[in-house]
């Protein structure tokens, strides 16, 4: 008996099949999963950059003001503007619903007083916003001041001694008004303080403008 032989025809199997090789369908496996794994793993790297352009659109902001549109907009902001009067407890209850914390406003009434009333006066000249004030009916004297410049934003970003503040602001004719302001870098005084001078009351022209 050729053992050999037989052994030979049993590894090669029917005729009309191919001829078994040892391992052969385990190497062409694991070549198939690569190949499938490369192709999924390729299409999620390509859903991601989508995905992550997608959302970078989405975040880019809008294009700021040009140079004309920022020179037109500080030409309008310069000059002096004057608020109403405000009384002692107005100023207190506006602060609180402005956020600030009524010990706050007390300790800055403590130290910067006035008995029953108050405006403010803003001049903006040469890069520099002056602030003050007329307590009681009082002259109007500086309580504050500091570099200032537009951003491109359209808002204004003034330094007032360490303490950033940027808010946005609106000229309608003779009419000077703020948002809210948004500080970086401030105490709870200056954040009460610079509340004060931007968001309790509008502002109208006076001389100077």
């Amino acid at each position: 008996m050729d053992v050999e032989r037989i052994e030979r025809a049993l590894r090669e199997g029917p005729m009309d099949e191919p001829i078994y090789v040892p391992g052969t369908y385990r190497r062409a496996k694991s070549g198939w999963s690569l190949a499938v794994g490369a192709a999924v793993l390729t299409g999620v790297l390509l859903v991601g950059i989508a995905t992550g352009l997608g959302l970078g659109l989405l975040r880019t902001p809008a294009p700021g003001l040009g140079a004309a549109e920022l020179v037109a907009l500080a030409a309008k902001l310069q000059g002096t503007w004057t608020s109403a009067e405000i009384t002692r407890q107005q100023f207190i209850n506006s602060e609180v619903a402005l956020g600030n914390n009524v010990d706050d406003v007390d300790n800055l009434l403590n130290h910067d007083p006035f008995a029953s009333s108050i405006r403010f006066e803003l001049s903006f000249a040469d890069g520099r916003l002056s602030v003050s004030a007329s307590k009681d009916g009082g002259p109007m004297l500086e309580q504050s001041g500091g570099p200032y410049r537009l951003l491109d934003t359209g808002e204004i970003y003034y330094e007032d001694l360490g303490c950033f503040i940027t808010v946005r602001f609106a000229v309608n004719a003779e009419h000077l008004s703020f948002q809210r302001i948004s500080t970086r870098s401030c105490g709870a005084d200056e954040r009460a303080a610079n509340s004060g001078f931007f968001n309790l009351l509008p502002y109208s022209r006076s001389g100077g403008g």
